[in-house]
């Protein structure tokens, strides 16, 4: 094993036994990229459920899949990982079932995804499995870094590239290629322009074309690790409405960044999030949109709700997204001990508002004008 999956071997060692279960069966994207320091378990996009399994005991991890898989996961995915890789033919689940007892270990089994055949011991994972990924290890800090570059390279290309009369598709389809330039892949493509931005938290692309201003959401995937951000752009001056709007979104949105700590709960973080739309005089857009969470290998893992007591963790990724209808401020950073770091961080020609919470300031994205 290399050192990262050492450690995270670990942690899943020391999870079997809390939860007495003898061995572990990761057949997720998340669970995969996380223990493999970033590799890749799928072919197709739109699924959580990957082509590969690791078999996790105390002793050993083992990579399972199919006589179709088998060739590229061990030369492109785990060539330098250490790991057992077995397959069986694709056309025998019977083989399969077979081959994945014979990887097992005594007692129960702890399943990511449950899927048909299961044996009588296996177990569901819930939460507690992601919350094992949360606290980063330096390796994938600095990967989290190229992956927020890449995201943010990818947002900014776009945002320069729209055009008056483009539809949302067409702009949803420049931000795809471009974060496929990148090595990356798109997870959440959102675009809304003029009008849709203020009826829809979450507008999928429309044939609907641009006037005056849009909206390009997007969740970003690169070594596993999913970047989530939000800009926009117009071509029309900002007016006082949309101008006092936004001043207060990047002021909730810097408020909970400078407010996570390590130690704190969800359910704190969310007062801070509740208590700074009422001090920017928008006291109820909280009830329309969640407000975002730990992410990290998911886009969120979970999001803050009232009294939610599970606990932040050191170098833990989050991505908030507060929302007053008709704008939005989004970027994903990893909460340290000091200030956060911003790994989807803006260019440094992007117009930035300093935003301020308890004496401490912090750059949001504005609104690139572009009239």
């Amino acid at each position: 094993m290399t050192p990262e999956i050492a450690i995270k071997h670990q942690r899943l060692v020391e999870f079997m036994s809390k939860n007495d279960l003898g061995s572990l069966v990761l057949t997720s994207r998340a669970s995969f990229s996380w223990l493999t320091g970033g590799k890749l378990n799928h072919v197709a996009d739109a699924v959580q459920q990957g082509v590969a399994s690791l078999v996790v005991t105390p002793d050993k991890i083992a990579c399972l899949t199919n006589n179709i898989e088998r060739p590229r996961i061990q030369e492109e995915e785990l060539a330098q990982a250490g790991m057992d890789l077995v397959d069986h033919p694709w056309y025998d689940p019977a083989a399969g079932r077979k081959a994945t007892k014979e990887l097992l270990g005594s007692g129960k089994v702890g399943f990511d995804i449950l899927v048909p055949g299961l044996p009588k011991r296996a177990v569901p994972l819930g939460p507690e499995l992601s919350q094992l990924r949360w606290d980063l290890l330096p390796e994938e800090i600095e990967r989290y870094k190229i992956a927020g570059k890449a995201a943010s390279d990818a947002m900014e290309t776009t945002i320069r590239q729209i055009r008056p009369g483009m539809t949302e598709y067409q702009i949803a389809g420049l931000a795809g290629k471009n974060v496929r330039d990148r090595s990356s892949r798109p997870w959440v493509i959102l675009v809304a322009v003029d009008d849709r931005i203020k009826k829809y938290r979450h507008p999928i692309p429309t044939n609907e074309k641009l006037q005056r201003i849009a909206m390009v959401v997007l969740c970003v995937e690169k070594f596993g690790l999913i970047c989530s951000l939000t800009r926009f752009v117009s071509f029309d001056r900002i007016d006082a409405d949309l101008r006092r709007r936004h001043d207060a979104v990047v002021t909730v949105d810097a408020t909970v960044n400078l407010a996570s700590q390590p130690g704190k709960t969800l359910g704190q973080m969310f007062d801070v999030i509740k208590k700074s739309y009422v001090d920017v005089g928008f006291p109820n857009e909280w009830q329309l949109h969640h407000q975002g969470g730990p992410a990290g290998y998911q886009p969120r893992d979970c999001v803050a709700t009232p009294d939610d007591p599970t606990t932040l963790v050191k170098n833990q990724a989050l991505a908030w997204n507060p929302s007053i209808t008709g704008t939005k401020s989004e970027d994903t950073i990893i909460m340290t001990n000091a200030e956060p770091i911003v790994v989807t961080a803006a260019g440094s020609d992007w117009p930035m508002i300093q935003a301020k919470y308890d004496g401490k300031s912090m750059p949001r994205p504005d609104i690139l004008v572009m009239a």
